[in-house]
């Protein structure tokens, strides 16, 4: 947290927060104000638009540095936090269980398995995974950038139900939701197994020396495991 001049105070708050007692107060600062901050690192230059909506997203060299440059240049006041941005999209849990992603400069969208039979067998996590070994090298990426100047947070893997969403189908899971849903409940067991291996494996890699976390997409910093369930 070195880029985080009053981190002892804000760790407080967070602290406090976390045990139901006190606020942390993250400010919404307009972009005028933010460009007249002096830059924390003066060697930092804007990499420019994304050539396409998937270097925005997932091109390791992109978003490490396009998250530094905004990092550098942001606005940190009361308990905003310097966390940089490794998301290959709200979900992305899904990706490393063979959904493929669909990237627009908004947001990512999630396609159902292209062999729906592969839902009819146990779900696992292989590591192998193309987008899986993709996320690993965004997240060594920001730590190479990061230098350890700010964290480098946890993607919005996102869970359970919404996750086998993308991989089945809204409207097909809402079916076997009333047809078979102990299927539906075998399969959500078998995304929380994946989910803790997901995340043991990314907080083994960018968890802070003390133990603690952050999690980009709500802004938020923990002593210890964090993240939205």
């Amino acid at each position: 947290m070195r880029w985080k001049d009053n981190w002892e105070e804000t760790r407080e708050h967070y602290c406090r927060w976390w045990a139901r007692d006190g606020l942390v107060v993250v400010p919404s600062v307009p972009p005028d104000v933010a460009q007249a901050v002096p830059a924390r690192d003066a060697q930092t230059v804007a990499p420019g638009p994304p050539l396409d909506a998937a270097t925005r997203h997932a091109d390791p060299a992109y978003v490490a540095a396009d998250s530094h440059h905004w990092l550098a240049h942001g606005v940190l006041a009361l308990d905003a936090l310097p966390i940089g941005r490794m998301d290959l999209g709200p979900g992305s849990l899904a990706l490393y269980l063979g959904s493929e992603p669909e990237f627009s400069h908004d947001t990512v969208w999630f396609h159902p398995l292209a062999d729906q039979a592969l839902l009819e067998q146990p779900l696992r996590f292989d590591p192998t995974n193309r987008w899986w070994r993709r996320q690993l090298a965004l997240a060594d990426a920001l730590l190479a950038k990061s230098a350890g100047r700010y964290p480098v947070g946890m993607p919005d893997l996102i869970e359970n139900l919404d996750v086998l969403s993308s991989l089945r189908g809204a409207q097909p899971l809402m079916e076997d939701m009333i047809e078979r849903p102990a299927w539906v409940k075998q399969r959500i067991a078998e995304i929380n197994t994946c989910y803790f291996e997901v995340y043991e494996a990314l907080r083994t890699r960018i968890g802070l020396a003390d133990g603690s976390t952050c999690f980009w997409a709500f802004h938020l910093w923990g002593s210890g495991r964090t993240a939205k369930v």
